[in-house]
C-alpha cells in the first residue's frame, strides 16, 4: 500500500514529542523510550522544546546523543503551544510512518505493533482511553468527567464518532500526517480534535485502539481553563479555511524507477520532503515556507538523470491530501 512513496531516511517511524519545561520529567520520558522493544535503527525520535526556559533542550539532546538515536531536538523561539509544536515537527520527519506522543508519555506504548499493523486499512490510528478495554490509572474523577464531557460536545458539533480526541497517542501514514499538521491552525490542546475534524472532513480513514495510560505528576494540563479555550479554538477553527498552505512540488517526468529512487536517496530535497512515485513520474513534496533553491534542485536532478523532464507546481494542503489520499489506497 505504501510503495509508491519514496523517503530520504532510512528509518521506519518518526516519534514526535512536544516538550514544555519538561526538565524534570524527561527521564521518566527516557525511561519509557528505552524499555520501547522496536530496534532504536528503526525509529527517529524528534523532541520539540517549545520555548522552555529550563533544561529541556540540553537534557534531550544528551539523552539522543548517550543513547545514539536518530533524530534531534528542534527548540523554538517562543512558547505558542502544543500544536505549534507538534506541526513544526511533523514538518521535518522522514519515515513512512509517524507517532506524536506526550513529553509525559502516559500512553503505554506496548500496543504500538498493533497500531502500525491497522495502518495497513486506515490513515490514522488514535488511542482511547474510554474503549472497553482501556485502562486508566490514576486519572482524577474531575478530569474524567471534563473530558468525557469535551468528546461528547465534539462529537455532537461535528457528528463524528469516536470516543477520545485528546489522547496524546496518535499514528498517521507519515505523508498524511504532514498534510493534516499543515492545513491546521490551532496551536493548543485543541489541536488533537482539530486533526480529527480534518481527517473526517478529507474523508480519511479514522480508527481507535484501547490504550493503557497512566497520570503523571507534574502535568501541564488546567482541565476546566484548557477545555474551555480548546472548545473557543475549535469554534473559530470552522470559520477558518483550511486550504492556504502550500507545498512546492518538484515534478520528474521521464525516468525509472531506480533513477527516482536514487534521486530521493542523494538528499537533494530539504530533510522532511516526501515523494510519490507513479507511471508519470516522480513528484516531491515540501511547504513553500522552507525557501528553497528550485533552479539548484533543477541542477542536481538533471546531473542524475540528463533525460529527466523537471517542473515546478505547488498544491494547498487540502489538495495535496486529496491526491496523496487516492495514492494510499
Amino acid at each position: 500500500m505504501h510503495d509508491d512513496f519514496l523517503f530520504c531516511g532510512t528509518t521506519k517511524l518518526s516519534i514526535v514529542i512536544p516538550a514544555f519545561n519538561e526538565e524534570h520529567r524527561l527521564p521518566e520520558l527516557f525511561r519509557a523510550l528505552r524499555g520501547f522493544n522496536g530496534d532504536p535503527g528503526d525509529f527517529e525520535i524528534i523532541i520539540v522544546d517549545d520555548g522552555s526556559t529550563d533544561k529541556t533542550a540540553e537534557i534531550g539532546e544528551d539523552f539522543l546523543r548517550d543513547f545514539n538515536y536518530k533524530g534531534g531536538v528542534i527548540s523554538l523561539p517562543k512558547n505558542l503551544g502544543k500544536g505549534n509544536a507538534l506541526r513544526e515537527g511533523v514538518l521535518l520527519t522522514d519515515s513512512p510512518f509517524l507517532l506524536t506522543v506526550d513529553a509525559d508519555m502516559a500512553t503505554d506504548l506496548s500496543d504500538l505493533d498493533h497500531a502500525l499493523n491497522l495502518l495497513s486499512d486506515h490513515h490514522m490510528v488514535i488511542g482511547s482511553r474510554n474503549l472497553p478495554n482501556s485502562e486508566i490509572v490514576g486519572m482524577p474523577l474531575s478530569r474524567r468527567l471534563l473530558t468525557k464531557s469535551f468528546n461528547q460536545i465534539f462529537r455532537l458539533v461535528t457528528n463524528i464518532e469516536l470516543s477520545d480526541t485528546q489522547c496524546g497517542f496518535k499514528l498517521y501514514r507519515t505523508p498524511i500526517a504532514k498534510c493534516l499538521f499543515a492545513a491546521s491552525s490551532v496551536n493548543g490542546f485543541a489541536q488533537d480534535a482539530e486533526l480529527i475534524y480534518l481527517a473526517e472532513a478529507n474523508s480519511l480513514s479514522i480508527t481507535e485502539i484501547a490504550v493503557r495510560w497512566t497520570a503523571i505528576p507534574g502535568s501541564k494540563v488546567k482541565v476546566i481553563s484548557d477545555s474551555l479555550h480548546s472548545l473557543k479554538e475549535l469554534a473559530l477553527r470552522k470559520r477558518r479555511s483550511s486550504s492556504l498552505t502550500i507545498f512546492d512540488s518538484v515534478i520528474v517526468g521521464n525516468i525509472s524507477r531506480t533513477e527516482a529512487e536514487r534521486i530521493v536517496s542523494l538528499n537533494i530535497f530539504p530533510r522532511g520532503a516526501f515523494s510519490l512515485w507513479s507511471h508519470s513520474g516522480l513528484r516531491v513534496f515540501f511547504p513553500v515556507r522552507l525557501n528553497v533553491n528550485s533552479e539548484e534542485i533543477i541542477s542536481q536532478v538533471t546531473s542524475i538523470a540528463s533525460q529527466a523532464t523537471v517542473n515546478m507546481s505547488n498544491y494547498s494542503a487540502i489538495k495535496l491530501l486529496e491526491l496523496i489520499r487516492g495514492a494510499s489506497k
